[in-house]
């Protein structure tokens, strides 16, 4: 195809309404192509006149029902905020931006940069993965900030709801980690600056922990204390190699640590629990409805499950049963013996006192208590450290 035929094959409307032209290659004379200007600028006039309304406020096109013509209707965006008041609300659309964009062994990587012996990268080759990868930890770090996060769990699969984002996040959280030792083995970053980049990739890390609780799954709050666990590791890596040797950096982790983990259920495990309940009493026993289900589930015939399960009475009995057990759990979740009253708990599953669907779908509260714990107690006392660091610096100046 000629560039002559290129050029008049497009459409005379698009030319007009966006008033964009070929390439002055496309003409073959100036002549040519200032006559083509001319044409385009006058069907656009035309089209744009067209839509304009009349004095009543009506447009010309007769084929159209007359509507009021609105001023606010012309000028919905007038300014940047305006346009940031359109950005996404809900983090998990930016994740899954940013987990497209990182096909990376992030275990690997993380392997290398913190100089591991069996790592399976060299450090030269994570740096060159890390700096691909750059543009989706940025969108990861980006949501990380934002308020509200919802992954869509599809609660009414129960356990069949497929939870791909959180090996995604604990993948991203790594990659995250690694760049932060980048950053830290740069010698050509200036020591704030450092310390700021530091900072934001640990906040980000707490911001991503901090999400999970929104999923209100057991499994979600286990992985938001692994990744809380990783910031904490991470964290207490850079304050003693000096990479966070910053105040202000310092007073913002902590800052960040006070917004997003605030009350006595960081981790959000009660919700979690509360939903746990919910799945097993309803949903579990309408999905278990032939001796297929079951064997699929327990990897043998229950015939005494199967005789449960024969009409919706029994569903309903043995689900209210199963969700006894974890309501006793929650009333004692922060008790000072919580754990001791746990396994109690637990041995009573055991025996059957909540029921034969608590006894082979219940979860394991006992390790969720002491993962729950551990996180909490490593939160507490990275934010202690951090703020007690900073605070004993300025006693220090202020008596010097």
């Amino acid at each position: 195809m000629t560039n002559t035929s290129i050029r008049r094959s497009i459409p005379a409307m698009l030319l007009a309404l966006t008033g964009v032209l070929a390439t002055p290659a496309y003409a073959q004379t100036d002549d040519e192509f200032r006559d083509a200007l001319i044409r385009a600028t006058e069907s656009r006039e035309a089209i744009l006149a067209e839509l304009e309304p009349d004095d009543h406020g009506d447009a010309h096109d007769e084929d159209q029902p007359n509507e009021e013509w609105h001023d606010e209707d012309r000028h919905l965006i007038e300014s940047l905020e305006d346009l940031q008041q359109l950005a996404p609300q809900n983090a998990a659309l930016l994740y899954w931006a940013g987990f497209g964009l990182l096909d990376v062994d992030a275990g690997a990587i993380l392997d290398a940069v913190r100089g591991e012996e069996e790592a399976d990268l060299d450090l030269e080759e994570a740096l060159e993965l890390l700096d691909e990868a750059s543009g989706g930890i940025e969108l990861v770090l980006r949501a990380s900030e934002m308020e509200d996060c919802d992954f869509g769990v599809e609660y009414q699969l129960g356990f069949n709801a497929l939870l791909v984002h959180l090996g995604e996040l604990r993948g991203s959280a790594r990659l995250i980690a690694a760049d932060a030792r980048r950053i830290a083995m740069d010698d050509e970053i200036d020591d704030d600056e450092r310390a700021e980049m530091v900072a934001y990739r640990m906040a980000g890390l707490l911001g991503m922990a901090s999400h999970l609780r929104n999923d209100r799954l057991l499994i979600s709050s286990l992985v938001s204390v692994a990744i809380a666990s990783l910031a904490e590791s991470e964290t207490r890596f850079h304050l003693e190699e000096g990479s966070l040797d910053h105040d202000e950096a310092r007073e913002y982790l902590a800052e960040i640590m006070d917004e997003r983990f605030d009350g006595d259920d960081p981790f959000g495990v009660i919700s979690s629990i509360e939903m746990e309940r919910d799945i097993i009493q309803f949903w579990f026993p309408a999905a278990l409805n032939t001796e297929d289900d079951l064997e699929e589930f327990i990897g043998q015939s229950v015939q005494t499950g199967i005789l449960a399960l024969a009409d919706d009475r029994s569903k309903q009995l043995l689900g209210e049963q199963a969700a006894r057990y974890y309501d006793e759990a929650i009333e004692i979740w922060f008790d000072d013996d919580a754990a001791e009253q746990l396994e109690v708990l637990s041995e009573r599953v055991e025996d059957g006192d909540f029921g034969w669907l608590a006894s082979i779908a219940g979860a394991a509260l006992t390790r969720v208590y002491e993962a729950d714990q551990r996180g909490r107690d490593l939160l507490a006392s990275l934010h202690e450290d951090l703020r007690g660091e900073h605070e004993h610096e300025h006693e220090h100046e202020h008596d010097e």
